[in-house]
């Protein structure tokens, strides 16, 4: 009596010495591909193994350094590059726990465009009229609300009244401030305003305006102008 032996095996695709499933855990040493929706009552990445093609959200572990770290990432790993991960909600929290904190990369939440820093011998070389006097940072601006902080320390004459304010590109915008001494003496100026320069390259400077001679830029105190742009 003759029996026809099938000759066709399946290929096994992935084998595993500890596969099981007990009812509460199954595991496999194979690929996974489930193309519908997926619920769950919890995800956890306990590895990290790199999908070798295609593009997705990608959890994984990595155990090193110890006691390890978690990673969400967004990755197309045909053309290995980068892509954009969003995350909604109506309120998302950023809790760091045991003494951790947020760490952000830098001019992601805000832009120093400049900085000026430095005590100069300067005097104002007229009377009632704007001048802009050194204190100035020029760069590139995106259109967003700006932070301009300044401080001039003086020294002046009796009788002097003097304006202070902030001018974009050589001209005057802002007067914000002025005042009469009574005596010779130094004095120091100081503020913070918000506005939002047009898209482009800009210079950013402080004027002072006096009544009469004798306004001067002290040399024993530093000049102080930072121009911050804030991204978020």
């Amino acid at each position: 009596m003759s029996m026809n032996v099938p000759t066709f095996v399946p290929p096994v695709l992935a084998v595993g010495q500890t596969d099981r499933d007990n009812g509460r855990q199954g595991l496999t040493s194979g690929l996974h591909t489930h193309k519908g929706l997926f619920d769950a009552n919890s995800l956890r990445a306990t590895g990290i193994l790199m999908p070798q093609s295609g593009r997705g959200v990608e959890v994984i572990y990595n155990l090193n350094p110890d006691p390890g770290q978690g990673s969400l990432q967004c990755y197309d790993r045909d053309n290995s590059s980068w892509l954009d991960l969003n995350i909604f909600g109506k309120n998302i929290n950023i809790a760091s726990q045991s003494g951790g904190k947020v760490t952000l990369p830098a001019g992601t939440a805000q832009n120093l465009i400049g900085e000026y820093f430095a005590a100069p011998a300067w005097s104002l070389p007229q009377t009632n009229a704007w001048l802009e006097t050194p204190l100035q940072v020029t760069g590139p601006f995106s259109g967003k609300r700006t932070r301009f902080d300044w401080r001039v320390t003086l020294n002046v004459t009796a009788l002097c009244t003097v304006f202070s304010g902030i001018g974009i590109d050589g001209t005057i915008q802002w007067t914000l401030g002025l005042h009469t001494f009574q005596a010779n003496e130094y004095a120091t100026l100081c503020g913070t305003m918000y506005t939002a320069p047009s898209a482009a390259t800009h210079r950013i400077g402080v004027f002072l305006n006096a009544n009469i001679n004798g306004v001067s830029l002290t040399t024993s105190a530093y000049q102080i102008l930072a121009v911050t742009e804030q991204v978020a």
